[in-house]
Parts: C-alpha cells; structure tokens; sequence
C-alpha cells in the first residue's frame, strides 16, 4: 500500500509539470554506495543500467563537481536528448554553472521541468535554472528517504504536501 501511495504522489507532483512517466529522463543522481561490493556491486551496477534503460533514464553521478565532470555529462545529456532533468538541487545549480556558455543548446532540447530535490533553492536560484534550460523547476521535497511528501505547485510556487499520506 505504501509504495502504490509513494509512486501515486510522486506522479501527481511530476504530472502537474508536464513530465509523463514514459517520456526520457536525465538524472544526476547517486547512491552508488547502495551497490554493495565486490561481486554484487557488480550485478548490481549492471541492473540498475538495466533497470534505467527500460524506464528511459540516462543516470551519471550527482556528486562528481569537477568541472571537466559536468561538461561532460552535459554532453551526454545533448546526445540523449531527455525531456525531463532529475537533480539534487546543488548538483543541479553546479551542472548550469559548469556549463552556463551553452544555454542555447540547453534551450534546444525543449525540457518539460528540471526537478530539484535534497534541499532547498531560493527564488533566484530557481530562476536561474529555469532561465537556463528555459523550463518550470519542480521543487520535490522527501523523495529520497520517505517517497514524495510535497511538490512546489506550479501555478502559485508553494509546497503542496500530500497530508493524508504524511501527518
């Protein structure tokens, strides 16, 4: 019951920007140190590879800041031509500066929302991102550790917690 509720807010936050579950996602992300080690790191590795590719993610590390890094993997996203970007909110601001001399490229890809989660972003922050991939910044807040607690709504930029799911 809980991973239906979980899966059912997330989609109703990620719904109301336009992100539909089958369309293409680029995740600057983490949590390799789930993997394991050894042997199981192994199989584990290339499950998630498995897994990603049949829900049409393309995942690269949401902790890697070097500059090189970033640039990088906006390459990689160009080439996979996502519709949504899902971020770590410092890694995501890191990922537009790294990269700010290529806003028209950014533009091009014609994003439906840069979701941001693991912290906070101010106003100009959000602004700043979404000036840069010219698309709505999904603020996503407890996805990580509890399944989706609240979404920023999209028309009036407050949180919208899911209550019967959280008290």
């Amino acid at each position: 019951y809980e991973e239906i509720n979980y899966s059912a807010n997330m989609w109703i936050g990620r719904l109301a920007y336009n992100y539909r579950p089958a369309e293409k996602c680029f995740l600057l992300w983490g949590h390799t140190h789930l993997l394991g080690t050894g042997w199981r790191r192994l199989v584990n590795t290339n499950l998630r590879h498995l897994k990603d590719f049949a829900m049409g993610f393309c995942r690269v590390s949401g902790y890697d800041y070097a500059i090189p890094t970033l640039r990088a993997n906006f390459d990689k996203m160009m080439r996979f031509k996502p519709r949504a970007i899902i971020c770590y909110s410092a890694t995501g601001l890191a990922f537009m500066r790294a990269n700010n001399d290529r806003k028209l490229e950014a533009h091009r890809l014609g994003l439906s929302t840069v979701i941001c989660t693991a912290g906070p972003l101010s106003a100009s922050e959000r602004a700043e991102l979404a000036d840069f991939f010219n698309a709505p910044v999904c603020m996503e807040y407890g996805a990580a550790e509890t399944g989706a607690m609240a979404y920023v709504n999209p028309l009036n930029g407050n949180y919208e917690v899911f209550w019967d799911d959280y008290i």
